[in-house]
């Protein structure tokens, strides 16, 4: 029987709970669920996402497009253990900045739509 050191229970035990709301146009699409999932596993703590009344796997690509999270859905990010508040922190972050990066490429389309229009006919 292997025996866990008290520091190593107590970490576990450390819990980080956080509700968000998908701002993406497209929603959580498998390149951000990717980029979501290989941030995650940088992490000790477990993490996961609840949506629907369902838990998925923080570090499953799958579980998580099976979570179907589109523009809108409200959903829980749960990391359990010594680096939870960081994972959690990073995550929310992460997801923040995709939909920044979203805007921005809205916005770079719509110039270069405009400069289309503006491109005399030769």
């Amino acid at each position: 029987m292997a025996l866990i050191p008290k520091q190593a229970a107590r970490d576990k035990t450390r819990s980080v709970v956080r509700e968000l709301t998908v701002l993406n146009e497209f929603g959580l699409h498998a390149r951000t669920v990717a980029r979501f999932v290989r941030c995650a596993m940088n992490f000790r703590s477990e993490i996961h996402i609840v949506a629907s009344g369902r838990r998925y796997l923080g570090i499953s690509i799958m579980g998580i497009l099976v979570a179907n999270l589109n523009q809108g859905a409200k959903f829980t990010i749960i990391a359990e253990g010594p680096d939870a508040e960081i994972a959690v922190e990073t995550l929310e972050l992460l997801l923040a900045h995709f939909a920044e990066e979203e805007d921005l490429q809205k916005e770079v389309s719509l110039d270069r739509k405009e400069r289309n229009r503006e491109a005399p006919d030769f």
